[in-house]
């Protein structure tokens, strides 16, 4: 987790409006509430499949609303 990166409540979590897919917003708040996560991690929190995951993350990413450090995903700033 970076210096500006915490876990908080899903109370605390904004979605942003943009997110209209019912996964990607799913996928956004998990990784608000921990902080960050891998794709093993999201898959076995949210009985995902991985390759789902990977779609909704590179989506997520191409939108600039996580950023992938090695295998490690995190909400963006």
């Amino acid at each position: 987790m970076n210096g500006n990166q915490v876990p908080r409540s899903v109370e605390e979590v904004t979605i942003p409006p943009e997110l209209d897919a019912a996964s990607s917003k799913l996928v956004y708040l998990r990784l608000a509430v921990a902080g960050e996560a891998t794709v093993t991690d999201l898959a076995q929190t949210l009985d995902m499949r991985k390759l789902a995951l990977y779609g909704v993350l590179g989506s997520l990413a191409e939108r600039g609303f996580v950023e992938r450090t090695g295998e490690t995903y995190r909400i963006t700033d």
